[in-house]
């Protein structure tokens, strides 16, 4: 019988840059958190003289600004003409930090459109609720009749409302089936539908982790469309689009990717 062969110990780059991650995850989540806590001091200090919803979705974008920095993160914005006003934003979900991406690239006002489970996340769940972003029930149901209602109402605003037809973050990095609520929103209200494909988000945060690890990360609008009301039913239509946008996933995914 063969002796058995020894499991070759790490490489040395490799324990170092296992540490160095290490190190810089705790120092980025530091940040992130103490990042939060003043913008949201300064959101409910200018709710007085702007609004509490202006207040909050403009802390937001700065609370998103200083976080994408400090983790050393990339970002390089493509397409952004295909969004010029008014618009329903369909965006794949790879990590965490795709809100934070979303919120960088687009002019305010932006919704983001999100579970009602989130509101019980400390921090986050306030910024939610006082911002007016649009919260849905798992399930369906005339709960969500109601939010999508109030999408409308935001879109006829002038804002950005943004959705992640996918449901979740991807397990794998793959662009699962897109869920109807982004297309049935567009044919409803007549706004154009803008795909919007991010890359090099997954392994900034790799699901199941509390790493942080800077990246390049590219977040790319596509051309807009006007969707019909049978589009808007159809899964043919629905799966023709999510392969466009896994297309342009595949490509950009080699231009992006951890930098340390």
């Amino acid at each position: 019988m063969d002796a058995a062969v020894p499991e070759a110990p790490a490489e040395p780059a490799g324990l170092v840059r296992r540490l160095a991650r290490v190190l810089f995850s705790i120092y980025a989540w530091a940040f992130v958190l103490l990042n939060a806590l003043a913008n949201c001091a300064v959101a409910f200090a200018s709710e007085p003289f702007i609004g509490s919803e202006a207040a909050w979705i403009r802390a937001q974008q700065w609370w998103t600004r200083l976080n994408l920095v400090v983790g050393l993160f990339r970002v390089r914005v493509e397409g952004l003409e295909n969004v010029p006003g008014p618009a329903v934003i369909a965006a794949i979900h790879q990590g965490s930090f795709d809100i934070n991406v979303l919120a960088l690239a687009l002019p305010r006002p932006f919704h983001f459109v999100a579970r009602v489970e989130v509101l019980a996340v400390p921090i986050v769940g306030t910024a939610l609720r006082r911002a007016r972003h649009i919260l849905i029930r798992r399930g369906g149901g005339a709960a969500n009749d109601e939010a999508l209602r109030e999408a409308e109402e935001r879109l006829r605003r002038g804002s950005r409302v943004i959705f992640f037809p996918e449901g979740t973050r991807s397990e794998d990095g793959s662009v699962r089936p897109f869920r109807s609520g982004a297309f049935r929103l567009a044919a409803r209200t007549g706004c154009p539908l803008v795909p919007a494909v991010i890359s090099g988000t997954r392994m900034a945060n790799p699901k199941g982790t509390a790493l942080i690890i800077p990246s390049r990360i590219v977040i790319r609008f596509l051309e807009s469309r006007i969707v019909s009301e049978d589009e808007a039913r159809s899964d043919a239509f629905r799966e023709k689009i999510r392969a466009e946008m896994a297309a342009h996933l595949e490509r950009l995914n080699l231009e992006t990717g951890p930098r340390l």
